[in-house]
């Protein structure tokens, strides 16, 4: 249901006429609220969409979770806080890594 909201309200581009296809081919029981493809066709698209947006917006089945904050006595890079290069990142956890086995 939240992926659908999601949707509906344009929180996110749907760019595959195939998944969109599929998802002319959904309906849903609002007995179960659950949603799927009628009989005969496939759901496989509109599933995995549902639950990527799902795990990128790290929804819960609870409603009142507090965000989880960074421990502050975690040093850790933030990277999504950089204009590091996936090249550099690598290199830079390598080096972590190996400084770990020295202690």
């Amino acid at each position: 249901m939240r992926g659908l909201h999601h949707i509906q309200k344009y929180g996110v581009q749907l760019r595959s006429r195939w998944l969109v296809e599929e998802m002319a081919d959904c309906v849903s029981d609002l007995w179960t609220l659950i949603g799927e493809a009628r009989y005969g066709r496939h759901d496989d698209r509109v599933m995995s969409t549902l639950f990527n947006l799902w795990a990128m917006h790290d929804w819960s089945t609870r409603e009142n979770l507090e965000p989880l904050e960074r421990p502050s006595e975690q040093n850790a890079p933030r990277w999504e806080a950089t204009d590091i290069s996936y090249d550099q990142m690598v290199a830079s956890w390598d080096e972590r890594v190996a400084a770990l086995g020295d202690d």
